[in-house]
């Protein structure tokens, strides 16, 4: 299970979870410089404030929720998927001693308790998907509604207006993504101690 599963998350997370992180990163410095030179600070600052809590602050927040949930899973699978290849290799020894029915319980319970888990895990991972959503919703609303007043001042003209207001509301898809890594972080953490577990084993002999 460490072979395969751990360590292909932790390779997911070095091929699949860095690169957003700098994706983000410049697309979001870009679109305030671009915003603040074309259409204002006071919409480029509304921008920064709409990155800061969309790709840092929601992602600690669901990272802290979500992390028991994560590596409760990340046990839970690997402990099945262990008992169940047991069954598998051992299935003559579990024929010749009349085991099949004990055991088939046994991986009957285990698969509930990983799907339990499992349901507790994609739970907590929607929670943090829909306020990404809700966030983004509010931050756009509070763009368009600086943008406006901003309009009826007299400090910037409509299309200025429209051209900063449509590049917030185009630069938002990297940082969402950054949003959605927290439930990867708690996985691959949780992967990660188990294979630093197993290279600091001692040998029993």
């Amino acid at each position: 299970a460490m072979i395969t599963a751990d360590i292909e998350t932790l390779e997911v997370f070095y091929a699949h979870t860095i690169s957003p992180i700098c994706i983000a990163v410049i697309v979001s410095v870009c679109v305030l410089l671009f915003v603040g030179f074309f259409s204002g600070w006071y919409l480029a600052l509304v921008a920064l404030v709409s990155f800061a809590v969309i790709g840092i602050v929601v992602p600690l927040i669901a990272s802290h929720k979500m992390k028991a949930s994560g590596v409760a899973y990340r046990k839970e699978f690997a402990s099945f998927h262990s008992y169940f290849l047991d069954s598998i290799k051992g299935i003559k020894d579990l024929l010749l001693h009349n085991g099949g029915a004990a055991r088939e319980q046994e991986v009957n319970r285990r698969s509930d308790v990983l799907l339990d888990e499992t349901k507790k895990m994609k739970r907590d991972t929607t929670k943090a998907s829909a306020a990404t959503e809700l966030c983004v919703s509010l931050f756009i609303l509070l763009t368009l509604a600086v943008g406006i007043f901003l309009v009826l001042q007299g400090q910037l003209s409509v299309g200025r207006m429209l051209v900063g207001v449509v590049a917030i509301f185009g630069s938002f898809g990297p940082v969402i993504a950054i949003s959605a890594l927290p439930g990867n972080l708690t996985q691959t953490f949780a992967a990660g101690d188990r294979v630093l577990n197993l290279l600091a084993e001692e040998p029993a002999v």
